[in-house]
């Protein structure tokens, strides 16, 4: 079976954001990896980097991330995101608790 599974999408960023804790990767490496599509990582990856939580390195046509402090920081708050009132809630508590604001 060579389908790739589409998630829901907060659940697919945290496994990214999980599997950039080993360090950087490509998304080609993350979508093999992760057992999703390259366009799907592709299109999480743009919005984890517009919130802050991963940022691209090296070389403009490689297409290299790694995750940031916040990204981290949300990582930490995981638990959170289920529990949150609202998900304006969970990400005030990651903006709050993040070291790259001080």
């Amino acid at each position: 079976m060579n389908e790739k599974i589409e998630i829901d999408h907060y659940a697919a960023d945290f496994r990214i954001l999980q599997h950039l804790l080993k360090g950087r990767n490509l998304p080609s490496n993350l979508a093999d990896d992760l057992d999703l599509s390259p366009e799907y990582v592709r299109t999480r990856l743009r919005k984890l980097r517009r919130a802050g939580m991963v940022e691209h390195v090296g070389e403009p046509d490689r297409g290299l991330y790694q995750i940031t402090d916040r990204g981290e920081v949300a990582l930490d708050f995981q638990d959170k995101w289920d529990t949150a009132a609202d998900r304006d809630e969970y990400r005030q508590i990651v903006a709050e608790a993040d070291p790259s604001r001080s």
